[in-house]
């Protein structure tokens, strides 16, 4: 198996992120703010997961950080749907998608890079719509011994209005 690295693909995520700004900024008016507060070097970002499979939040947020950093790939630990296999698998992977499982978020946070998660998964995207505004990890702190580990900063990534 080949490494991520090897399937991103630099030239799709700046056209998918251009127009995802685009959408988000005449549809959803979207903001994203805090940007510059990002490490220079490699970090775990951790997010909620809001919107339940279509996670809009994600999208944007992917969209915005590739405007701010056209040049240092963001890496996301993806749900078993989107590293197994099939066109939308080989897709996800150019976008930057990896299998969630530690070992790729060690390998990829040892050599520099970025990387995003969503600990909550399932848990999270389908908590009911009374509890939109809390974080629900079911659990999950996996994250946190791979940041340790690899010896890199915890970034939160956190949305408002994706819920509603």
């Amino acid at each position: 198996m080949s490494p991520p690295e090897a399937s991103y693909d630099r030239a799709l995520v700046h056209r998918v992120a251009g127009a995802l700004r685009r959408i988000g900024r005449h549809y959803f008016r979207a903001e994203v703010e805090g940007l510059h507060h990002l490490p220079a070097g490699g970090f775990l970002g951790v997010g909620t997961h809001n919107g339940s499979v279509m996670m809009p939040d994600m999208f944007l947020w992917f969209a915005h950080y590739y405007q701010e950093h056209p040049h240092t790939p963001l890496y996301v630990l993806a749900h078993d749907l989107l590293s197994k296999g099939g066109a939308l698998a080989r897709a996800a992977a150019r976008l930057g998608a990896v299998r969630a499982e530690p070992s790729a978020a060690e390998r990829l946070l040892a050599a520099g890079a970025r990387v995003m998660v969503y600990p909550g998964g399932d848990f999270d995207a389908e908590k009911p719509f009374h509890a939109r505004h809390r974080v629900e990890f079911a659990g999950r702190t996996g994250y946190a011994r791979v940041a340790v580990r690899a010896g890199v900063p915890i970034c939160p990534v956190v949305s408002v209005g994706s819920g509603r």
